[in-house]
């Protein structure tokens, strides 16, 4: 039982300073981005809730209505509708009228008419 706990704990102990690591890695590359009023692919959103905190809205994006169909050997399928795009998480700013899309936790695209001084204003009065 002492062997198990000897293992174990050191296991967690790592674990956690691993995990703050990323946090204080992800916070000292990215926010200060976030910061500067400047939006460009692949900052962690982590570091949007640090400079901006949550966001109003947030939902799952869903595409625009398509068709699909295969043959398979003596039959196949057809597809008329929309999907969801499960991993494109969409996060609305209504104070400062920005769209965030979220492929996972990076940042993959963005919706505004916000300058890059009117961002970086905004992140400094929060």
């Amino acid at each position: 039982m002492k062997k198990l706990i000897f293992i174990i704990v050191p296991l967690l102990l790592f674990s956690c300073a691993h995990r703050n690591r990323n946090r204080m890695h992800i916070e000292h590359k990215h926010a200060p981005i976030v910061r500067s009023g400047i939006l460009k692919l692949g900052i962690h959103k982590q570091a949007f809730i640090d400079t901006w905190g949550s966001s109003n809205r947030a939902y799952t994006a869903t595409s625009e209505e398509f068709m699909s169909g295969r043959v398979l050997g003596s039959g196949g399928n057809f597809y008329k509708g929309k999907k969801t795009l499960e991993t494109l998480e969409v996060w609305k700013y209504e104070k400062i009228d920005t769209e965030l899309v979220f492929d996972g936790n990076s940042l993959s695209a963005w919706k505004t008419d916000r300058t890059v001084d009117e961002l970086r204003s905004f992140a400094l009065t929060r």
